[in-house]
């Protein structure tokens, strides 16, 4: 009868749900119809806001190119006055240099003059004065152990005089503190001990009587509340019962969703067809029959077929590389099927930062070709260059959207780095990112509303994503999240299913490989090589990324599985950075465009002198305008360090390499704690640069700590003298700070210093680069730099040339000189 009831009541239910049921419908589709219609809204309010802004950009495309003819005219008006004015003060300054040079000389000259007959008197007065301070001292040394203690004996006499001559000053006083003064203070003392006796015992009692009533108190809440009724014991049942059911019920939902989501992400065909297990059957009991000899039989040979090698170049395409060779960046392309490049860019100024459009025809770069860092645009088939930013602030690190229609790039704008978003038509960029931290290397997945860069913001260089429908700084995810791993250079899987990175992490680069999933992490990344800077392949199953083995660049292409097989695809001799695969092949009339790097002229040429007879066979050259004590080097590096001081001036605006620590230094020099003896600066192959340009508030010298194994390199930036983006470039790493192990601070001290807290403003030149340009090389720290300043060597810089010591030695000395500095180096 219960369960007739129960099934009519649901009946009923059933019934009158069925008029509620209709209304969701209705409303339900009521609200689609809402949303279908705001969406067509919004959609025709931003094809009109499209419209608008594309008419008001050619209204001021049309009244701005007047405008930017007369500023042209004037800016080209005042560079020439400017280097008119230029050429006036470098001439004055060249005049004051000279003048400078002849007082000197006769300052020289003069104290040389005068100084001979002081010398000659003081060598022939040398050794009887040296005589007579010897059996001075023989003498005093003989006389004063008597003279000791015969002060000894008058200290004592000195002080038993004393203490009988004060005494009948001292003794009364003494009496007066033992009779009157002690015992006052003493019954004062007493006394104020007594009274704080006294308050503490009343402020205890006071605090025992608080507490007793505070347990009163609480006793009495507690009576209060066992007083309260209670559930009857069945309805607490129901409310268990009840939390137990739902409980349940959650941990079954929570387990199908994971399988539900553990098949989701298995392939949809493994290519493995798994075999259904074979029936156990039940063992029985039989007996063990007894063994009878049987032939063995021979093994069966089964042929192996080895497993084929993975061709990661099968997708094609062409390959855009810079190359830097004479102190300048070009951008290169090269087919997979081809051996030699074709040359795209070969203009004096820097190209760099390549960026394929997604159709393969037009190739986005930066270049400093127009004074300043802006973002060109190449057509692939004519190498025609348009010129896309005409901002005086640096702009770099393109990259396209999937449609082809966007760009988005790095600007250092109001002293910050920051990603910027602009049509390729042009018009004005947008600002996607305003955090304080540095934000750059950005790149466009290929969904289209995500990018990812690298920020500064955690105090280490992480990957950042970032949803154009939410661009805010506080919507930016951290994707990486390694405050031991330093991320750079990341690159979008075609399909949206990884992202490679560069890794450093101490002196190793290692290329990992994200896999994502809607756009976000979905498992650990995975590390498949050594190397930097990583490119997807068109097909997206291989990574292309640039390999650095001493001297030699290799562009290697690797699985995405991991390590493995690794083809090479190009090698070169010159350093190779900023690699970008695409599907396009390359027009065949870039054929005759091929241009090899070595064609491009020396940066330097070095002219040396005809040797006299008698003379080694080169000489030292004097430095003209050059601060320093002994402004000499050899013959055969003069010419390319006056030429890497030019390009330092042309580049940095200032003459850096105009007042130095040291250039030459004699054969008998010594030379500071824990170095070598064997000083490149007395071969006349090495200068100093002056290190106190890396001191003060703004320093005009930041040196970068590099790791290379277990050895610190040191890399040099040079402030430049206009700080408004026509020289130079913003830093994206932070500088060492040496200053630091005078702070106080233990660790700064024992480590030598310290990295900086933020990266400093403004623009700089990279010189040790350009040190590199012109064959001049840096040195290693030694290994006591932590604790002996003098180790640290970030200033000094040599040109070898393939020589030892000793060759170069003898290049400027003959064998009389060395035998002479060894007998004077002889203990």
């Amino acid at each position: 009868m219960r369960s007739i009831v129960i099934s009519r009541l649901r009946s009923v239910l059933v019934v009158l749900a069925l008029p509620w049921q209709w209304l969701k419908n209705r409303l339900a589709r009521l609200g689609q119809a809402v949303r279908r219609g705001s969406q067509a809204a919004q959609e025709l309010l931003g094809r009109m806001g499209i419209t608008l802004r594309t008419t008001l950009s050619r209204i001021g495309l049309t009244f701005r190119r007047p405008i930017h003819w007369l500023l042209s005219l004037l800016r080209r008006r005042a560079s020439q006055l400017w280097l008119i004015a230029h050429r006036s003060l470098a001439a004055l300054w060249q005049r004051l240099g000279i003048c400078q040079q002849r007082v000197r000389r006769a300052l020289h000259w003069t104290l040389a003059t005068l100084w001979r007959p002081v010398s000659w008197i003081g060598v022939r007065l040398y050794r009887p004065l040296r005589t007579l301070a010897l059996l001075i001292w023989g003498a005093t040394l003989w006389i004063a152990p008597y003279l000791w203690e015969e002060i000894g004996r008058l200290g004592v006499a000195a002080r038993h005089l004393l203490w009988v001559a004060t005494w009948p000053l001292v003794a009364p006083a003494r009496l007066l503190w033992r009779r009157a003064i002690g015992p006052c203070l003493a019954h004062i003392r007493d006394w104020i001990t007594l009274w704080f006796l006294i308050i503490g015992r009343a402020a205890r009692s006071r605090w025992t009587v608080h507490q007793a009533r505070r347990r009163v108190r609480e006793k009495e809440k507690l009576a209060l509340i066992r007083n309260q009724p209670r559930l009857a014991l069945s309805a607490r049942r129901k409310w268990v019962r009840l939390a137990v059911t739902m409980a349940a019920l959650n941990l079954i939902l929570l387990v199908l969703w994971v399988r539900t989501a553990s098949h989701k992400r298995q392939p949809e065909e493994t290519g493995i067809a798994l075999l259904p297990p074979s029936p156990t059957q039940s063992p029985t009991a039989s007996p063990t029959p007894s063994p009878s000899p049987s032939p063995t039989p021979l093994p069966t040979l089964i042929a192996v077929a080895p497993a084929p090698t993975p061709d990661y170049l099968s997708a094609g395409g062409s390959v855009a590389f810079v190359v830097r060779h004479g102190g300048n960046d070009d951008i290169y392309a090269l087919s997979i099927s081809r051996e030699r490049p074709a040359r795209l860019t070969n203009d004096p100024a820097d190209d760099r930062d390549p960026a394929w459009s997604p159709d393969g025809r037009v190739l986005s770069f930066a270049s400093r070709r127009a004074g300043n860092w802006d973002l060109y645009l190449l057509d692939v088939a004519s190498l025609a260059v348009t010129r896309l930013t005409r901002n005086i602030a640096f702009d770099a690190n393109p990259s396209w959207s999937p449609d082809g229609q966007w760009l988005v790039f790095e600007s250092y704008r109001e002293e910050n780095m920051d990603i910027y978003i602009m049509p390729v038509t042009g018009g004005d960029p947008i600002r996607l990112t305003m955090h304080p931290a540095a934000d750059y290397a950005p790149t466009w997945a290929p969904s289209g509303r995500h990018i990812a860069f690298v920020s500064w913001r955690t105090g280490n260089p992480d990957i950042h994503l970032l949803a154009l429908d939410d661009a805010r700084d506080e919507a930016a995810v951290n994707i990486s999240r390694s405050s031991d791993i330093e991320e750079d250079h990341p690159s979008w899987h075609p399909g949206g299913d990884y992202l490679a990175f560069t890794g450093r992490s101490g002196s190793q680069q290692l290329v990992y490989v994200q896999p994502m999933l809607n756009s976000l992490p979905s498992d650990n990344p995975v590390n498949i090589g050594q190397g930097k800077e990583p490119t997807w392949a068109p097909s997206g199953h291989a990574v292309l990324y640039v390999h650095c083995a001493g001297a030699r660049q290799f562009l290697l292409a690797s699985s995405v599985n991991g390590w493995g097989a690794a083809p090479q695809v190009y090698l070169d001799e010159h350093p190779l950075h900023a690699p970008a695969w695409s599907a396009a092949a390359l027009p065949p009339g870039l054929a005759i465009a091929d241009v090899l790097v070595g064609d491009d002229p020396p940066l330097y040429l070095e002219s040396i002198a005809d040797p006299a007879a008698h003379a080694p066979h080169y000489t030292l050259v004097t430095l003209d305008e050059v601060q320093v004590a002994g402004p000499y080097l050899n013959d055969r590096v003069d010419d390319s360090f006056q030429a890497l001081r030019a390009a330092v001036i042309e580049q940095a605006g200032w003459d850096f390499l105009a007042a130095l620590d040291k250039i030459w230094e004699p054969m008998d020099a010594v030379p500071p704690p824990g170095l070598n003896a064997e000083s490149w600066n007395k071969t006349g192959r090495a200068f100093d640069i002056a290190r106190d340009l890396n001191s003060g508030y703004r320093p005009l010298v930041e040196v970068v700590r590099e790791l290379d194994g277990a050895t610190t390199w040191w890399r040099l930036y040079v402030r430049t003298r206009r700080q408004d983006g026509s020289q130079g470039e913003p830093l994206r790493t932070r500088p060492w700070s040496f200053q630091a192990r005078y702070s106080g601070n233990i660790v700064d001290y024992e480590s030598g210093g310290r990295v900086k807290a933020a990266i400093p403003v403004g623009y700089y030149v990279d010189f040790t680069q350009m040190a590199g340009d012109h064959d001049w090389e840096r040195v290693p720290a030694a290994a006591t730099w932590r604790t002996n300043f003098p180790a640290t060597q970030f200033w000094h810089h040599e040109k070898r040339q393939g020589l030892d010591w000793d060759a170069a030695m003898w290049e400027l000395y003959s064998a009389k000189d060395l035998q002479q500095a060894v007998e004077g180096f002889a203990p």
